[in-house]
């Protein structure tokens, strides 16, 4: 009988996979962490005006007219139609058009939609 001393080959070759099957799985769980952070973000005012543009009757109407004009407030324009006309046939109504430009404040590169639009003041719509 032959005396061995230290591993053999196949004993070598279990120890390497223990030791690759124990970096794989520390690997693997490094990979699979989730790292969660909060945080918040603040801005200075945003500033944003509005200017009228052009006002139209399609088709037009005699007597009918739409006007655009701002208010004191930046953020709110006021449109007014006057002696709107109303067809008891709904294609022969007119359209009423008003353009308006929604505008940043000067070096402002954070993007600026209307969100929503309340009408006031109205009579007989």
């Amino acid at each position: 009988m032959r005396n061995r001393r230290g591993l053999n080959r196949i004993g070598i070759l279990a120890i390497a996979m223990i030791i690759a099957l124990g970096a794989v799985g520390v690997t693997y769980s490094a990979w699979v962490d989730e790292i969660a952070f909060t945080g918040s973000l603040s801005t200075s005012d945003i500033y944003t005006t509005l200017e009228c543009g052009t006002c139209s009757v399609d088709p037009a109407t005699t007597g009918t007219s739409i006007g655009c004009a701002t208010t004191a407030d930046p953020t709110q324009l006021t449109i007014t139609v006057t002696n709107a006309q109303y067809n008891a046939t709904p294609a022969l109504n007119p359209h009423y058009y008003c353009e308006f430009t929604v505008s940043n404040a000067v070096n402002s590169f954070l993007p600026v939609t209307v969100a929503s639009r309340s009408i006031t003041n109205y009579t007989g719509v």
